[in-house]
């Protein structure tokens, strides 16, 4: 008997090795969040702020050959999205950026907060060479 297909929805609108990450164009990105977005209206301030993300995110990674770059990732069962998750080793990082903030809000640490430990899912491989249950 055959094995049935899952249909799983992916748990970030890119995701992407660091060296594909790193050889990909900002356009590209940007185009695959804004297809991911689907129905959210994504308007300029986000699409700039997205192209702000990716730029720092590169010139921060350039010196990391291994790992994965997961942008808008979903929280299961939350219905948010944190702006960053990376890979990098055994290591586990949570990036929510305030483009254009000039000072840190405790509300933005309060997600940051509030949103890690939702990454204990990671944990398994998949086909893609990440990392997550």
């Amino acid at each position: 008997m055959p094995t049935p297909v899952v249909n799983r929805l992916p748990r970030a609108w890119y995701d992407a090795p660091l060296p594909s990450f790193h050889t990909t164009s900002a356009d590209t990105i940007l185009g695959a969040l804004t297809r991911a977005s689907g129905d959210h209206a994504v308007e300029p301030a986000q699409t700039q702020a997205w192209l702000a993300e990716i730029a720092l995110l590169k010139s921060w990674l350039a010196p990391y050959r291994e790992g994965s770059v997961f942008l808008e990732f979903t929280i299961p069962r939350m219905g948010r999205r944190i702006d960053a998750v990376l890979l990098l080793g055994e290591l586990v990082v949570v990036i929510e950026f305030k483009v254009g903030e000039r000072h840190g809000e405790h509300g933005a640490l309060a997600q940051i907060l509030e949103d890690s430990p939702h990454t204990a899912s990671f944990g398994q491989r998949d086909g893609s060479g990440a990392s997550w249950n």
